[in-house]
């Protein structure tokens, strides 16, 4: 990847609506086993290699003095300290987990079509610690990037 690439550029993924309730489904999905292809237990290895790489990020600098600085991340045990404003150069599984979403809830008051007031919810999605990725070297790294910022919260 030869240009910078920023968090910002992205949409974040919203909400999913999938729940699960039913006791006698989940106890079906834990007692189940499935034989692995070998063609996954190679994907598997390639991601787990992916994820190893080593790209250069700088997370962006907060308006709020009280922000967190440095932000902690762990990964598979090992740690890692993120310093705002300053270029981190880390394995893509310490980004992988920088990459925390939130959302926040807001209830404009709107007027409906039969001209009554009533109240909207609109939910918006964000990340926590907004970054830059300043260098990745893999030819992947912007796809999967695209698709971990559009996983829903």
């Amino acid at each position: 990847m030869t240009k910078e690439i920023h968090s910002t550029d992205f949409e974040i993924g919203q909400q999913s609506n999938i729940i699960v309730t039913s006791d006698e489904l989940l106890g079906k999905l834990r007692n189940s086993s499935v034989a692995v292809d070998p063609k996954w237990q190679k994907k598997y290895l390639s991601d787990l290699a992916f994820m190893e790489e080593e790209v250069t990020v700088m997370v962006h600098e907060d308006v709020n003095p009280n922000a967190e600085n440095p932000i902690m991340v762990g990964n598979g045990g090992r740690h890692m300290a993120f310093f705002r404003g300053k270029q981190t150069k880390c394995k893509r599984k310490f980004l992988d987990s920088l990459i925390v979403k939130q959302t926040s809830v807001s209830t404009p008051e709107i007027v409906t079509g039969a001209n009554e007031k009533s109240f909207s919810i609109r939910q918006v999605s964000a990340l926590k610690y907004p970054f830059s990725i300043i260098s990745d070297k893999s030819k992947h790294g912007g796809d999967w990037l695209a698709m971990r910022m559009a996983e829903a919260v």
